[in-house]
């Protein structure tokens, strides 16, 4: 029997041993099985495979490479009765889903599309929810150093599918009024995917049916500090609004007009530029646009747009890293009284006050060399749409 663990804590087993230490002294045999992995039930062909493992760096070669490197996980895989886990056909690799190999990713979806898909008793939905919960430790083949799309495809795939069965498994929790579980599976959640605003919703929801609302006040300014210093926005509206009335129910006396003014200022706003979402910038670029043409300086919108080498779409893991990235040149660059937001998964856009148009290319050209300096590596690029009212 073979066991592959993926989900954080990488680990192999055949009949009970492990044998998963070869594929920490090489990248390319982690590569080559998780190729295999995602493609569990489909023939990958032989080209693919080298495209993924040794991309430009193919020569005479890489076939032979290949067959050598299957060869080594064949022999690392081989159960005792010795049957091969790997089938060749046609130019094409698989695994042999005919011996007994359990991989968790599949384990975890499995119990995950049970529990949503047929009409089970509370008790079975919350035992296939449990165990799919169980499972997840960590991104899927966190060692791994790939940088295809499918791969990240796989990896958000597991994690949205392990965020998805926590809320899930919390709501059934609730309403059995299974509080201490629920804390506990959403205290995991959240020490491994601490961007997760819908597993803090839970956890405060159950803290305010505990009467615990000091600790629900005090894990949502836990979780906006996180938002604003890893990744530079603000948590949603209605975390926002939750935060606010919980503030008030328990500041009923001292609650006065210079904490509501405290309320409307925003954390970027002491002399940087101002971070906000799109709907708050739309409301703000209205009203600024109407105050300019009473007043000496012009209104400019900078669309920019974060893409790649020859104009490809660039990897979500690397945009997330990408768009920080962008924040920071534009708290860096932009004065007090500018003002930005996300557009789009790779966009932003900019409302900067000059005193005259071409001083917008300033701030472009500062914005550029900023970023560039910051992704030379990931070979990331910033194209500029600039419009003026």
């Amino acid at each position: 029997m073979i066991e592959i663990t993926t989900l954080g804590n990488f680990c192999i087993k055949v009949n009970g041993n492990i044998v998963s230490e070869s594929f920490r002294r090489t990248t390319k045999l982690l590569q080559l099985l998780n190729m295999l992995i995602i493609n569990k039930n489909r023939p990958v062909p032989a080209s693919s495979i080298c495209d993924v493992i040794w991309g430009e760096d193919q020569n005479g070669d890489t076939y032979k490479a290949l067959h050598n490197l299957v060869y080594r996980l064949r022999h690392i895989l081989m159960d005792g009765n010795g049957a091969d886990c790997i089938i060749f056909n046609n130019k094409t690799y698989m695994l042999n889903t005919a011996i007994d190999m359990r991989i968790d990713i599949y384990t975890m979806e499995d119990c995950y599309n049970k529990a949503i898909n047929a009409q089970l008793p509370t008790e079975e939905k919350i035992t296939l929810l449990e165990k799919a919960v169980d499972l997840y430790n960590g991104e899927y083949l966190l060692y791994l150093i790939c940088d295809d799309t499918q791969s990240y495809a796989v990896i958000n795939r597991y994690k949205r599918i392990y965020i998805d069965s926590v809320c899930l498994l919390s709501d059934l929790y609730m309403e059995n009024g299974f509080y201490d579980k629920m804390f506990l599976i959403c205290d995991k959640a959240i020490a491994l995917e601490p961007l997760e605003e819908a597993v803090y919703m839970r956890m405060v929801r159950g803290m305010c049916d505990k009467g615990k609302d000091a600790q629900a006040i005090s894990l949502i300014e836990n979780y906006f500090n996180i938002l604003y210093n890893e990744v530079g926005i603000r948590a949603s509206d209605t975390l926002n609004n939750i935060y606010k009335k919980l503030k008030r129910n328990n500041n009923p006396s001292t609650y006065d007009v210079g904490q509501i003014l405290e309320e409307l200022k925003e954390i970027s706003s002491l002399n940087k530029a101002l971070f906000c979402n799109f709907e708050a910038f739309r409301d703000i670029y209205r009203y600024e646009s109407r105050q300019s043409a009473r007043r000496d300086y012009t209104i400019v919108l900078i669309l920019i747009e974060i893409y790649g080498d020859r104009n490809a779409e660039v990897p979500e893991k690397i945009l997330s890293a990408a768009k920080k990235s962008l924040y920071e040149c534009c708290m860096l660059t932009l004065r007090k009284g500018d003002m930005f937001a996300e557009y789009s998964k790779a966009q932003v856009i900019l409302m900067i006050t000059v005193s005259t148009e071409s001083a917008a290319n300033l701030v472009v050209s500062r914005l550029s060399e900023q970023f560039f300096l910051r992704n030379q590596r990931e070979r990331l690029h910033l194209k500029f749409d600039i419009q003026s009212p």
